[in-house]
């Protein structure tokens, strides 16, 4: 009996050995899962934090850009962007909010490009553009839409008005149409998504609307 118990207790201790070492790597593994569960987590606290963080200051962009004066601050830096990416330096390539007295009233194009031969081109950047800055707070795909369609009718109607101030009577070299700007793609495609003749029609009155990536074309 005591020849079998030595034995047996040798075979118990191999055994538990080699269970000891089967297991440990797995206990290692879940140590190891666990403090990367543990970073992950940390993670998607400061990642939640950060997106709170960013509506708050995307509302307050947002915000601001509805202000007509920031808005238009913000057009025509983008306008001055483009055309300096085409390469073209202010005050040699093209001026900006030159004003011109005329029979009805006061003009000043947010910009005046000179190109060679003494051409002028106008180009203006007073789009409409609080439509589509208030998708931020829209909640339905009614109120999406309606957005959109808000937004295309804005742009269609600033078409008109820039026709009617016909600035290409007002300079001697200008060619007969002037540029609207819209200091986005997304601005540009969401209009024309809407109202599909958009460029059509509007360049049937003279207008060209540009986006910053056409502009610099």
């Amino acid at each position: 009996f005591d020849s079998l118990k030595k034995e047996a207790t040798g075979e118990l201790a191999q055994r538990e050995q080699a269970i000891q070492s089967m297991v440990k790597p797995l206990v290692e593994s879940l140590a190891a899962i666990q403090q990367e569960l543990v970073r992950v987590d940390t993670q998607v606290g400061v990642l939640a934090q950060s997106s709170q963080d960013l509506r708050a200051e995307t509302g307050s962009l947002v915000t601001s850009l509805r202000q007509p004066q920031i808005k238009g601050k913000w057009g025509e830096l983008t306008l001055r962007r483009a055309v300096e990416l085409a390469g073209m330096s202010p005050h040699v390539d093209f001026v900006e909010q030159q004003s011109l007295e005329t029979e009805e009233g006061r003009l000043r194009p947010d910009l005046i490009v000179h190109l060679p031969g003494g051409v002028e081109i106008v180009v203006d950047a007073k789009a409409p553009l609080h439509a589509l800055l208030s998708l931020g707070t829209i909640r339905t795909q009614e109120e999406y839409h309606a957005a959109m369609d808000n937004h295309a009718r804005l742009v269609r109607e600033h078409v008109a008005r820039l026709a009617s101030k016909a600035y290409w009577n007002q300079f001697e070299r200008a060619p007969k149409f002037v540029v609207l700007f819209l200091p986005g793609e997304g601005f540009f495609s969401a209009a024309l998504q809407k109202d599909p003749t958009l460029i059509e029609d509007a360049m049937e009155k003279n207008v060209i609307p540009a986006s910053p990536t056409t502009l610099i074309a």
